[in-house]
């Protein structure tokens, strides 16, 4: 892939059973391979209805100039898919109780359903009875 590929991304699955704040994992996910300067993101898909009405106004409301306006079939298609699975492993004795909780993201080209890249961070929770 040439340049700054596109990169669709999906909210980290949550299977660990708990409530855990997957959007702001995301977010933060998000914002530290955006800061690279080796990629660029295509809008999410929750967004994407606030987006077009965005480019409808734009188009259609005689508001602003044509010239460098938003137009309806100017998006970039994303080349790449970036997922995530948030799992938890526990294990407890007596007087303590661990948690594991690990985080797998893949890459995946989407022209050719190749996984290009993945990894994994494992964070440990303690917590003494």
């Amino acid at each position: 892939l040439q340049g700054r590929p596109y990169i669709a991304l999906r909210e980290v699955g949550n299977d660990t059973g708990e409530y855990i704040d997957t959007k702001a994992i995301t977010d933060k996910i998000r914002t530290a391979v955006l800061n690279s300067g080796r990629f660029r993101f295509t809008t999410e898909k929750e967004n994407l209805a606030d987006t077009l009405d965005e480019v409808e106004m734009q188009e259609e409301s005689g508001l602003y100039r044509k010239q460098g306006g938003a137009r309806k079939g100017n998006w970039q298609p994303p080349q790449l898919l970036l997922r995530g699975r948030m799992t938890a492993i526990r294990k407890r004795n007596s007087d303590v109780k661990d948690v594991y909780y690990l985080i797998t993201m893949t890459l995946d080209e989407i022209d050719s359903a190749t996984i290009v890249w993945t990894d994994e961070k494992e964070i440990n929770k303690r917590v003494a009875r």
